[in-house]
Protein backbone atom coordinates (compact mmCIF):
# COMPACT_ATOMS: atom_id res chain seq x y z
CA UNK A 1 0.00 0.00 0.00
CA UNK A 2 2.72 2.55 1.11
CA UNK A 3 4.17 1.46 -2.30
CA UNK A 4 1.07 2.38 -4.14
CA UNK A 5 1.01 5.68 -2.80
CA UNK A 6 4.35 6.62 -3.50
CA UNK A 7 3.70 6.47 -7.28
CA UNK A 8 0.58 7.76 -6.94
CA UNK A 9 2.32 11.35 -5.64
CA UNK A 10 5.03 10.38 -8.30
CA UNK A 11 2.19 10.36 -11.17
CA UNK A 12 1.12 13.84 -9.80
CA UNK A 13 4.63 14.89 -10.07
CA UNK A 14 6.00 13.65 -13.19
CA UNK A 15 3.34 11.67 -15.13
CA UNK A 16 5.77 8.59 -17.15
CA UNK A 17 3.94 5.42 -18.41
CA UNK A 18 6.53 3.77 -16.37
CA UNK A 19 5.19 5.20 -13.28
CA UNK A 20 1.65 4.60 -14.41
CA UNK A 21 2.62 0.72 -15.27
CA UNK A 22 4.10 0.28 -12.47
CA UNK A 23 1.10 1.75 -10.43
CA UNK A 24 -0.86 -0.62 -12.23
CA UNK A 25 0.31 -3.54 -10.72
CA UNK A 26 0.77 -2.81 -7.72
CA UNK A 27 -3.25 -1.82 -7.58
CA UNK A 28 -3.34 -5.79 -9.63
CA UNK A 29 -1.31 -6.74 -6.38
CA UNK A 30 -4.21 -4.99 -4.28
CA UNK A 31 -6.78 -6.89 -5.88
CA UNK A 32 -8.21 -3.71 -7.05
CA UNK A 33 -8.74 -4.72 -10.62
CA UNK A 34 -10.54 -1.65 -12.54
CA UNK A 35 -7.70 0.88 -10.77
CA UNK A 36 -5.17 -1.64 -12.48
CA UNK A 37 -6.48 -1.78 -15.88
CA UNK A 38 -7.15 2.29 -15.52
CA UNK A 39 -3.28 2.90 -14.98
CA UNK A 40 -1.99 0.03 -17.16
CA UNK A 41 -4.29 1.42 -20.03
CA UNK A 42 -2.78 5.23 -19.76
CA UNK A 43 0.64 3.60 -19.55
CA UNK A 44 -0.09 2.08 -22.84
CA UNK A 45 -1.52 5.54 -23.82
CA UNK A 46 1.57 7.22 -23.11
CA UNK A 47 3.74 4.11 -24.35
CA UNK A 48 2.25 1.42 -26.25
CA UNK A 49 6.20 -0.62 -26.53
CA UNK A 50 5.34 -1.30 -22.88
CA UNK A 51 4.72 -4.87 -23.31
CA UNK A 52 5.33 -5.81 -19.07
CA UNK A 53 1.94 -3.09 -19.02
CA UNK A 54 0.22 -5.21 -21.66
CA UNK A 55 1.23 -8.18 -19.97
CA UNK A 56 -0.37 -7.00 -16.54
CA UNK A 57 -3.52 -5.84 -18.02
CA UNK A 58 -3.99 -9.08 -19.86
CA UNK A 59 -3.59 -10.68 -16.12
CA UNK A 60 -6.12 -8.46 -15.10
CA UNK A 61 -8.78 -9.23 -16.90
CA UNK A 62 -7.96 -12.95 -16.77
CA UNK A 63 -8.84 -12.37 -12.85
CA UNK A 64 -11.78 -10.89 -13.86
CA UNK A 65 -12.96 -13.28 -16.12
CA UNK A 66 -13.17 -11.35 -18.91
CA UNK A 67 -12.09 -13.79 -21.72
CA UNK A 68 -12.38 -12.07 -24.71
CA UNK A 69 -10.57 -8.74 -23.17
CA UNK A 70 -7.87 -11.16 -21.95
CA UNK A 71 -7.54 -12.81 -25.49
CA UNK A 72 -7.15 -9.51 -27.08
CA UNK A 73 -4.35 -8.31 -24.60
CA UNK A 74 -2.43 -11.63 -24.64
CA UNK A 75 -3.03 -12.28 -28.83
CA UNK A 76 -1.43 -8.51 -29.28
CA UNK A 77 1.53 -9.03 -27.41
CA UNK A 78 2.20 -12.42 -29.86
CA UNK A 79 1.26 -10.47 -32.73
CA UNK A 80 3.83 -7.64 -31.42
CA UNK A 81 6.72 -10.25 -31.34
CA UNK A 82 8.82 -8.96 -28.53
CA UNK A 83 11.94 -10.12 -27.22
CA UNK A 84 11.73 -14.16 -25.54
CA UNK A 85 12.10 -12.62 -21.98
CA UNK A 86 8.62 -10.73 -21.73
CA UNK A 87 7.07 -14.01 -22.87
CA UNK A 88 8.82 -15.84 -19.78
CA UNK A 89 7.89 -12.78 -17.83
CA UNK A 90 3.85 -13.16 -18.45
CA UNK A 91 4.14 -17.06 -18.64
CA UNK A 92 5.93 -16.68 -15.03
CA UNK A 93 2.71 -14.41 -14.15
CA UNK A 94 0.25 -16.97 -15.22
CA UNK A 95 2.01 -19.49 -13.58
CA UNK A 96 1.15 -17.60 -9.93
CA UNK A 97 -2.09 -16.70 -11.00
CA UNK A 98 -2.63 -20.60 -11.41
CA UNK A 99 -1.06 -21.43 -8.17
CA UNK A 100 -2.85 -18.77 -6.05
CA UNK A 101 -5.93 -19.40 -7.80
CA UNK A 102 -6.89 -22.81 -9.18
CA UNK A 103 -10.21 -21.72 -10.92
CA UNK A 104 -8.60 -19.53 -13.52
CA UNK A 105 -8.37 -22.18 -15.79
CA UNK A 106 -8.63 -19.87 -18.60
CA UNK A 107 -4.75 -18.69 -17.69
CA UNK A 108 -3.82 -22.33 -18.48
CA UNK A 109 -5.01 -21.35 -22.76
CA UNK A 110 -2.82 -17.63 -22.22
CA UNK A 111 0.09 -19.35 -20.91
CA UNK A 112 -0.23 -22.39 -23.80
CA UNK A 113 -0.22 -18.91 -26.24
CA UNK A 114 2.10 -17.54 -24.90
CA UNK A 115 5.13 -20.62 -24.72
CA UNK A 116 4.06 -21.68 -28.16
CA UNK A 117 5.06 -18.47 -29.39
CA UNK A 118 8.45 -18.62 -27.38
CA UNK A 119 8.97 -22.08 -29.59
CA UNK A 120 8.43 -23.79 -25.46
CA UNK A 121 6.57 -26.72 -26.95
CA UNK A 122 6.46 -28.74 -23.97
CA UNK A 123 5.40 -26.27 -21.52
CA UNK A 124 2.77 -25.14 -24.31
CA UNK A 125 1.26 -28.50 -24.63
CA UNK A 126 1.40 -29.13 -20.92
CA UNK A 127 -0.61 -25.67 -20.19
CA UNK A 128 -2.98 -26.58 -22.68
CA UNK A 129 -3.99 -30.42 -21.23
CA UNK A 130 -4.34 -28.44 -17.91
CA UNK A 131 -6.49 -26.37 -19.40
CA UNK A 132 -8.31 -28.56 -21.52
CA UNK A 133 -9.04 -31.07 -18.45
CA UNK A 134 -10.71 -28.00 -16.70
CA UNK A 135 -14.47 -27.70 -16.11
CA UNK A 136 -17.08 -24.42 -16.72
CA UNK A 137 -15.02 -23.28 -20.15
CA UNK A 138 -17.25 -21.98 -23.00
CA UNK A 139 -17.21 -24.36 -25.69
CA UNK A 140 -15.39 -21.42 -27.87
CA UNK A 141 -12.28 -21.55 -25.60
CA UNK A 142 -12.08 -25.01 -25.17
CA UNK A 143 -12.29 -25.28 -29.13
CA UNK A 144 -9.28 -23.12 -29.59
CA UNK A 145 -7.24 -24.91 -26.92
CA UNK A 146 -8.01 -28.12 -28.85
CA UNK A 147 -7.11 -25.78 -32.30
CA UNK A 148 -3.22 -25.01 -30.14
CA UNK A 149 -3.12 -28.40 -29.37
CA UNK A 150 -3.12 -29.96 -32.27
CA UNK A 151 -1.29 -27.59 -34.34
CA UNK A 152 1.08 -25.98 -31.93
CA UNK A 153 1.58 -23.50 -34.62
CA UNK A 154 2.25 -20.29 -34.09
CA UNK A 155 0.63 -18.84 -37.05
CA UNK A 156 -2.91 -20.06 -35.10
CA UNK A 157 -2.01 -17.88 -31.84
CA UNK A 158 -1.69 -15.15 -34.01
CA UNK A 159 -5.38 -15.37 -36.03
Amino acid sequence: RKSTEAYEKSVRYQPRPVSYGNLGWMYFLLADYSRSEEFSRRALEMDPGLEYVRLNLGLTYVMEDKYYDAFDVYRSVVRRNPPADVFMGGINDLREVVRDNPRRAFAYLMMGMLAIKQGDYTQARDALQRFQAGTGMPATWRELGRRLLQNMDTTEVEK
